[in-house]
């Protein structure tokens, strides 16, 4: 489905107790949408659906000239990354993957997205065909971006960016670098439920005091 979009935003969020929400949103040109439905593709079924102990929201929304389709993932978090993972299968020789391990308490979410290039260059007596259709998908690719980000209690690293308050990492990437560049899409987060190390500083200001007396 990412081929076919002109935006795509996953967002994980990681409790204290142990339960996460993925919500990832499709974004399409209204009129895009209009041309793949009347080939009978639907762009965004409406539903809400239990699995297991994940549940799953799919719903549909208009913003400006952009149709959006959001999906929401709640429940156990191993669950909903699980969840994630077997909605992004596909039959791709490299298909995308979203893992959670865990090491003692210490959490590591890896998302690996391939290249969204195509494959097969065109031929000859294509190919300005080709370079053209291409360069006009990507004008209509401008200001758009593929975004990956996990808020919970504490980040630990990322290959993204931290927000100032330590709880929020985000990748942020081009979407029309995501179309035409061979690497693919790596989102790799370190995190931890409890916010142990707020309350390490807490304690280093009381040593600290102590210290000084």
């Amino acid at each position: 489905m990412l081929t076919g979009c002109f935006e795509f935003e996953q967002h994980f969020e990681f409790e204290a107790d142990g339960n996460a929400a993925a919500t990832g949103k499709i974004v399409m040109d209204a009129a895009v949408v209009a041309m793949t439905e009347r080939d009978g593709k639907p762009f965004c079924d409406e539903e809400v659906v239990a699995t297991g102990e994940v549940e799953k929201t799919v719903t549909k929304s208009t913003v400006e000239a952009d149709l959006v389709c959001t999906i929401e993932m709640t429940g156990e978090m191993q669950q909903v990354i699980q969840a994630v993972a077997e909605a992004a299968t596909t039959t791709a020789e490299d298909p995308p993957t979203a893992m959670l391990s865990d090491d003692n308490g210490r959490f590591t979410l890896t998302i690996h997205l391939p290249s969204l290039k195509e494959d097969e260059p065109p031929s000859e007596q294509d190919e300005e065909m080709a370079e053209m259709m291409q360069q006009m998908f990507l004008a209509r690719l401008s200001g758009r971006v593929l975004r990956f980000s996990v808020t919970a209690p504490e980040i630990i690293e990322t290959n993204g960016t931290i927000s100032d308050d330590g709880t929020v990492a985000t990748l942020t990437r081009p979407m029309a670098d995501a179309f035409t560049s061979d690497e693919p899409t790596i989102f790799r987060t370190v995190f931890e439920l409890g916010d142990s190390g707020a309350l390490e500083r807490v304690r280093g200001l009381f040593r600290s005091d102590e210290e000084v007396e």
